[in-house]
């Protein structure tokens, strides 16, 4: 998966009491399957704002364009923005935040009633629905016998790589050559709102959510 990002416009407003500067965002994602064969691109739209002091920006992305300007012209007032012309945007090449396990060793498993939780020390998932496990040219589903032991011999292998693909979903491929995928991909009775998440160091509410884009 590969992201750009461009800022398409800027300006000030004032929400509650506070003054902020203001910068409008459009984000394109584009996925391929694991044989480069096919690819889906998925727009969405931000906004961020912070104080003029030079404080860390807030952000918040929509959908579409409508539900960012609908958010916008309920939180802000005095709003004033200038638009960016398309000729002058710069778009910017964006890193996944699970980028940050690569060269990393899983560290711990742990099966936790309906879920999984993979440790790569200080970075880690919640998994709610089961990797299927490719190792020495087996391929291993949840459920199957043997796959909890097998999946706790990926303890100690380092990551090699990791990407979003649209036939397999999340992929992790180690350095012995084995791999494991998370499918995003699921039917409308899946149990949770949410197929996975990711966290580590300020790193907050990464999140897969069932059946969204471009896995709905």
């Amino acid at each position: 998966m590969e992201q750009i990002e461009a800022v398409t416009a800027k300006g000030e407003g004032t929400w509650g009491t506070q003054k902020y500067e203001v910068a409008l965002k459009t984000k394109v994602r584009t996925y391929h399957d694991s044989l480069n064969q096919f690819s889906r691109k998925v727009l969405s739209y931000s906004f961020t704002f912070g104080a003029p002091s030079g404080s860390i920006p807030d952000s918040r992305s929509f959908p579409t364009e409508e539900k960012r300007r609908l958010f916008l012209s309920k939180s802000f007032t005095e709003l004033s923005l200038k638009g960016i012309p398309e000729a002058s945007q710069q778009w910017k090449r964006l890193t996944s935040p699970v980028q940050s396990i690569v060269g990393r060793k899983l560290t711990a498993v742990s099966f936790v009633v309906d879920y999984l939780q993979l440790e790569f020390s200080p970075y880690g998932f919640l998994i709610y629905n089961g990797p299927i496990l490719s190792i020495d040219g087996k391929t291993i589903r949840f459920a199957e016998e043997g796959y909890r032991e097998c999946l706790r011999a990926f303890v100690g292998k380092q990551v090699s790589g990791v990407d979003e693909y649209l036939d397999k979903g999340l992929v992790l491929e180690f350095l012995d050559g084995s791999s494991f995928s998370v499918p995003l991909k699921v039917g409308a009775d899946f149990p949770s709102p949410e197929v996975a998440e990711f966290s580590g160091p300020n790193i907050n509410g990464f999140i897969w959510q069932a059946n969204e884009e471009p896995f709905d």
